[in-house]
C-alpha cells in the first residue's frame, strides 16, 4: 500500500514537471472547420489522453455480451442449450472422459 502510494506521488511529481517546462511549447489544433493556435503541446497531449480513456471505456462497458460466461466456479460455461442438452443426458462433453474410456488400451 505504501509502495504504491509513493508510486503515485512520483509519477504526479513527473507529470507536473513535465507539464510546467513544456507551456511554452505551442503549437496550432486544427479540427476541421476551427483551428485553435498557439495551444501548449502539454494541453492537447492530456485532451487527447482524456479523449482516449472516455473512448476505451465506453468500449469496455458497452461490449456485446460472449456466448461463453463464467460462473461462480470461474469455469467456462458454454451455450444454456448445451448445458440443458448435457443435463438431460443427449449430450457428451469431449472433454470428460469416461471411467470406462480410460481403462482400454489403444492398439
Amino acid at each position: 500500500m505504501p509502495l504504491k502510494l509513493l508510486g503515485t506521488i512520483i509519477i504526479l511529481v513527473l507529470v507536473t514537471i513535465f507539464a510546467g517546462l513544456n507551456l511554452d511549447n505551442k503549437c496550432n489544433i486544427n479540427l476541421l472547420f476551427r483551428t485553435f493556435e498557439n495551444v501548449p503541446v502539454f494541453y492537447s497531449m492530456f485532451i487527447s489522453f482524456l479523449v482516449g480513456m472516455i473512448v476505451s471505456l465506453l468500449f469496455c462497458l458497452f461490449r456485446p455480451k460472449s456466448k461463453n460466461t463464467a460462473d461462480s466456479n470461474g469455469t467456462a460455461v458454454k451455450d444454456k442449450k448445451l448445458n440443458k442438452k448435457k443435463q438431460k443426458g443427449t449430450i457428451v462433453d469431449p472433454d470428460v472422459v469416461m471411467p470406462d474410456q480410460s481403462e482400454r488400451v489403444s492398439r
